[in-house]
C-alpha cells in the first residue's frame, strides 16, 4: 500500500530536523538578500570589485573596505552578473558555507550522524545544540549583513580537517587562503610552527602573500608599488604609531569584540545613553595610549605562551585511543581543542573583532560541550555554561540597551575568554588520563612479563 504524501514529508521531517531547519532559515535569507535594496557586500566588497577593474583608490575610507586586496578580485567574477543575479550567487556561496561550516564543525569535533536510521544517542543531540547556541547567532550576523565570515571561517574548518588528516601543505594553502583574505589566519603560522612543521608554515605564507598579488594582474595601484603595499600603509602603518590608541578601526568601538577594543573601551573612551543609541566618546583623563598598547601587547604575547605551554609540541607520541579512561571520539580530542583555542586567540589578538567573526566558536562550542559531556567535568561545564550565558547579552532581541551596553563591556569577549579557559582545562583533564592510563598499561606489561618469566 503506497503511503500518502504528507505522511513521507512528515517521516522526513521528524528524521531530518536539522536538514529541515537550515533549508527555512536559509531559505529566509534568499528572500531577504533578493529583496534587500543595498547590504554591505554591495556597498563595500562589489564596490571594491569596481574599483579595482577602474585602477582606482581601492581602500579609501569612505568605501569601508578595509581588508587585503585579493577579497575584492574574488568579488570580480560577480560583476558580470545582473543585480539579482548577483545576490542569488552570494546568497548560493553563503549558504553552502554556511551548510559545510556546521558540518565539518561538527566533524571535527568527533561528531557523527545526527539524522536518518539508526538514530544517534540523545546526549548527541545534547552536544550538538548546545554547540550549535555557542556560535550559530554569528553566523546568522554574517549571513545577513552578506559578509564574507562564513566563507572564511568555513575554508579554515576544512584546513583544519586535512591538519588533522595529515595532509598538512593541503591544510597551510586554506589557512594561507584565509589569512589573504583576513590577515588573523595568519597565526596558523605560530601553531605549525610550534608543532615542528615549517615547511608547511611557510607555504601558508606564501599562499597569503601570493594571492594577494595577483590583483597587480588586474590593473596597477596609483598610490603604491603594490595594492598589497598600499593596504599596508593605509591600515597595519598607523598601528606602529605611539599615538595609535588600541581597538581603533573603521566600525563603532562597541562592536570591536577583540582585547584591544575592550582595553580601549575601560582606559580610554567612555559612554552615555541617548535616544539614538549607545553614544562613545573620549573620556576627560585617558590612560596613554602608547603604554596602553605596551601592556596590552604583553598580556597577549602572556595569554599566547599559556596556550602554546598547553598544546603537544612537535610529533609529541600519544597513546592510542584504545588506552584512555574516556577517549573523545576518533582520538582526536587533544587536536580539535588545540585547533578551537587557536580560533579563539584568532578573535582575541585581532585588532578587530566584530560580532560577524566569533562564527567560528562553533568548533569551541562542540569540542567543549563534548569535553564536558564525556569527560565527567563540572568545572568545565562551568565555564561553558558561563561563556554562553554571557554572550546571550549581546544579542539583539535581548533588546537594544541590553545588546549594546553589554557590548561595550565586552560580553562576546568575555565569552571567548571563558572558552578559551574551558578548552585549556580540558586538555589538562585530558592530558592527566592519558598519562595515567599510560603509566598503568605500562605497569600492566611490567607485571604480565614477570608472570611469564
Amino acid at each position: 500500500m503506497r503511503r500518502p504524501l504528507l505522511g513521507i514529508i512528515l517521516d522526513w521531517l521528524r528524521r531530518h530536523p536539522y536538514s529541515a531547519a537550515a533549508t527555512l532559515i536559509l531559505g529566509g535569507y534568499l528572500f531577504s538578500y533578493c529583496l534587500s535594496t543595498r547590504s554591505d557586500w554591495d556597498h563595500i566588497y562589489l564596490q571594491a570589485a569596481r574599483r579595482l577593474v577602474a585602477g582606482d583608490d581601492l581602500f579609501r575610507f569612505a568605501d569601508g573596505y578595509a581588508y587585503p586586496p585579493c577579497k575584492a578580485l574574488f568579488m570580480i567574477p560577480f560583476l558580470a552578473l545582473p543585480e539579482l543575479a548577483q545576490r542569488a550567487a552570494w546568497w548560493v556561496c553563503n549558504a553552502a558555507c554556511f551548510v559545510l561550516l556546521c558540518r565539518w564543525s561538527w566533524r571535527l569535533a568527533g561528531g557523527g550522524r545526527l539524522e536518518g536510521n539508526p538514530a544517534p544517542a540523545w546526549s548527541e543531540h545534547v552536544i550538538c545544540l548546545t554547540g550549535l547556541v555557542t556560535g550559530i547567532f554569528y553566523a546568522f550576523n554574517s549571513i545577513s549583513n552578506q559578509g564574507t565570515d562564513v566563507l572564511e571561517a568555513a575554508l579554515m574548518m576544512g584546513a583544519c580537517l586535512a591538519l588533522l588528516a595529515g595532509r598538512d601543505f593541503l591544510a597551510a594553502a586554506g589557512f594561507g587562503l584565509a589569512a589573504g583574505m583576513k590577515a588573523t589566519p595568519l597565526l596558523w603560522v605560530f601553531y605549525l610552527l610550534w608543532k615542528g612543521r615549517w615547511k608547511p608554515a611557510l607555504w601558508l605564507v606564501a599562499v597569503a602573500v601570493g594571492v594577494n598579488l595577483l590583483p597587480d594582474l588586474v590593473g596597477a595601484c596609483p598610490s603604491a608599488p603594490s595594492w598589497l603595499v598600499a593596504w599596508y600603509q593605509q591600515y597595519l602603518a598607523p598601528m606602529q604609531r605611539p599615538d595609535y590608541a588600541p581597538g581603533q578601526w573603521g566600525s563603532m568601538l562597541h562592536l570591536n569584540q577583540s582585547l584591544a577594543g575592550a582595553v580601549n573601551r575601560l582606559f580610554i573612551a567612555d559612554w552615555t545613553w541617548t535616544p539614538d543609541g549607545l553614544a562613545i566618546h573620549r573620556r576627560a583623563n585617558p590612560v596613554d595610549a602608547h603604554a596602553l598598547k605596551l601592556v596590552l601587547v604583553a598580556g597577549e604575547a602572556l595569554l599566547l605562551a599559556c596556550c602554546a605551554l598547553l598544546w603537544r609540541r612537535r610529533s609529541e607520541p600519544r597513546p592510542s585511543e584504545s588506552d584512555l579512561v574516556t577517549p573523545l571520539p576518533d582520538g582526536r580530542g587533544s587536536d580539535c581543542l588545540e585547533y578551537s583555542m587557536v580560533f579563539l586567540l584568532m578573535l582575541l589578538l585581532s585588532p578587530m573583532s566584530s560580532k560577524a567573526h566569533f562564527c567560528t566558536l562553533l568548533l569551541p562550542g562542540f569540542a567543549v560541550a563534548r569535553a564536558a559531556w564525556q569527560l565527567r567535568s563540572i568545572s568545565i561545564a562551568i565555564w561553558f555554561v558561563s561563556a554562553n550565558l554571557i554572550g546571550l547579552l549581546a544579542l539583539s532581541w535581548l533588546g537594544k540597551y541590553t545588546a549594546q551596553v553589554s557590548l561595550y563591556y565586552g560580553a562576546v569577549s568575555i565569552k571567548a575568554l571563558l572558552l578559551l579557559i574551558a578548552c585549556g582545562s580540558a586538555l589538562v583533564v585530558l592530558r592527566r588520563r592519558e598519562r595515567q592510563m599510560v603509566c598503568t598499561s605500562t605497569g600492566e606489561s611490567v607485571e604480565l612479563m614477570r608472570a611469564a618469566a
